[in-house]
């Protein structure tokens, strides 16, 4: 048995002024390493950035590091090297922080949150926080992770893909890739503390936001053997 409601309001034509609705999905698995992961790929034109869905199957080569350090950053009306807007961490942007653990709010939350199957799905509305752009807008979560100087040291030596990007120890932060020549993580002068480093997930989300024209310039939707590919697999890994 099927059941429907659909509720409606009968209004006048819309205003000349009134923006459409548009979304859009992408998923890479794995991600590129050391390349920021596109939530929203630059889209031209006037609009409303709302927020997003993100799904992200961890990869279990990295040993249960943590993976939600990229800070969500978004460029609008010309940006080019630096974000207007630029978060503090993955699990921060959605209200979180410290593991990301599983919870529902109106805007935010993390409905699935399981870091023995490396599965987490969580969303953020940008519905009392607007985020307006009047040429263009783009929107990407770095993929990196961090863990203990220790634990990634060696996963190094185990051949895991990763970069190293900051070792941190309060009140010492160390930016290991503006430094000439970059050192190795094993250094000795460097202290025993938190590295944050780049890495590869199964990363997928699905950007909102209004546009004012009913065409974007977005890629199309991936194919159903891109969408799906790998989940039955990662599933019996788990």
């Amino acid at each position: 048995m099927i059941f429907y409601d659909v509720d409606y309001t009968l209004s006048g034509s819309p205003s000349r002024d009134m923006l459409y609705f548009h979304c859009i999905w992408n998923r890479q698995n794995p991600t590129e390493l050391g390349k920021d992961f596109e939530v929203l790929p630059k889209v031209s034109g006037k609009g409303r950035f709302l927020g997003m869905n993100v799904g992200v199957l961890a990869n279990q080569a990295y040993r249960g590091s943590w993976w939600g350090e990229g800070e969500v950053k978004m460029y609008l009306d010309g940006d080019t090297e630096f974000p207007t807007l630029c978060g503090t961490g993955t699990e921060d942007y959605i209200g979180s922080a410290w593991g990301q653990g599983k919870y529902a709010n109106q805007y935010q939350g993390s409905l699935i949150s399981d870091a023995k199957k490396g599965e987490w799905a969580f969303y953020r509305y940008h519905v009392p926080d607007p985020v307006y752009f009047k040429t263009d807008c783009r929107v990407v979560l770095p993929q990196i992770g961090g863990d203990s100087k220790g634990k990634v040291i060696d996963m190094i030596n185990a051949k895991i893909p990763m970069k190293p990007i900051t070792v941190h120890k309060a009140p010492v932060l160390i930016k290991l890739l503006e430094m000439n020549p970059v050192p190795d993580l094993s250094d000795p002068t460097l202290p025993d503390g938190w590295v944050n480093f780049y890495r590869q997930d199964d990363v997928s989300a699905t950007a909102y936001f209004y546009l004012d024209k009913p065409e974007n310039n977005l890629p199309p939707l991936a194919p159903v053997s891109g969408r799906t590919a790998n989940l039955d697999e990662s599933k019996e890994k788990k």
